[in-house]
């Protein structure tokens, strides 16, 4: 067994830091800490950063100019309550999803799950050409 024979944890440093997403100065709430509190207040947020390279901010802003309603069917969100990430949960439940190009990985908006689904199909030519041949195949029985 390892450890530092001191407890095995480490000493916190509140150095300031540069935040890698604005390049504002901060004081990191942790030792793996890479952005400020406004780019990312917490776990979930730093994930928008590294899969969508957008920070919290601007996950806001996209919302708001929204109206709080998916970009394609105009619906609102059930709650304008932003996703908060919950120390033990892999995933945050919400229906507001990022959605991206998956070559680009340019944002386009925030969906709806229902929207979010049927655009990844339209999006997969394979699937949609599969799709269109089941429907073409399948008659029905009177």
């Amino acid at each position: 067994m390892g450890g530092t024979g001191s407890g095995g944890a480490r000493p916190f440093h509140t150095d300031p830091k540069q935040c890698e997403y604005c390049g504002d100065t901060y004081t990191p709430r942790g030792n793996r800490s890479k952005y400020c509190q406004e780019c990312a207040p917490n776990r979930w947020a730093s994930g928008l950063i590294r899969r969508y390279g957008i920070s919290f901010k601007d996950y806001k802003q996209l919302l708001e100019e929204q109206d709080y309603c998916c970009a394609i069917c105009s619906n609102p969100f059930r709650s304008r309550e932003l996703p908060i990430w919950v120390p033990g949960q892999e995933r945050v439940a919400t229906d507001m999803h990022v959605d991206h190009d998956h070559i680009t990985g340019w944002v386009r908006g925030i969906l709806c799950l229902s929207c979010n689904t049927r655009l990844a199909a339209l999006e997969d030519e394979k699937w949609h050409d599969k799709a269109e041949k089941y429907l073409a195949e399948c008659t029905e029985v009177s």
